[in-house]
């Protein structure tokens, strides 16, 4: 009867043995899935922050556009009053040069002050056609800049996503662990 309680306590060692080792490289092979996520979380929070540090010199660049923008408009505003003051100044050199149709040497000096405020419309017309093209130039970076922000948010939104999802693995993957350890403690 000893030789077979003997015989039954080694099999039972070796059985323990046996589910030890098994025990063992399963943790060994959970602690390797483990090192693997902690070093994709640690990537991702790289990228996240990458993107965000992105996102803010965008949001810089779009600030800084719509500054040149609204400068550009109080220019346009203001030349469209030199325009008009322009257009005022020579309805009156008109004017008086009709009064002053009799005296010829007068009315030479009146039609080059004319040709002069004439040149002067020209010129700001020129600048303002000029000013106008650039408008729509800066409109369209800032169009393409807020089409560049939106797809990055939508990125972003994406990162963060799988982000969750990869948490919500982790955070089941340690609960079977620590279900696993509970119930071989057990």
């Amino acid at each position: 009867m000893k030789a077979f309680l003997v015989n039954l306590l080694i099999a039972v060692s070796i059985a323990l043995c046996a589910f030890n080792a098994v025990q063992w490289y399963r943790e060994a092979k959970l602690h390797g899935e483990k090192q693997s996520l902690a070093a994709d979380i640690y990537k991702k929070s790289g990228e996240i922050q990458n993107l965000q540090q992105t996102v803010k010199v965008n949001l810089d660049e779009i600030k800084r556009l719509e500054g040149i923008r609204e400068v550009l408009g109080t220019t346009i505003k203001s030349n469209r009053l030199v325009i008009a003051a322009v257009e005022e100044e020579r309805d009156k050199f008109r004017q008086d040069a009709r009064i002053q149709a009799a005296k010829a040497a007068q009315v030479e000096q009146y039609k080059e002050a004319f040709e002069k405020a004439n040149d002067g419309l020209k010129k700001q017309n020129e600048i303002i056609q000029t000013q106008n093209e650039r408008m729509k130039q800066l409109a369209e970076e800032r169009n393409e800049m807020v089409t560049r922000y939106n797809k990055l948010a939508t990125d972003y939104k994406g990162i963060g996503d799988d982000y969750q999802k990869l948490l919500g693995m982790y955070t089941n993957l340690v609960a079977q662990v620590q279900a696993a350890n509970e119930k071989s403690k057990k």
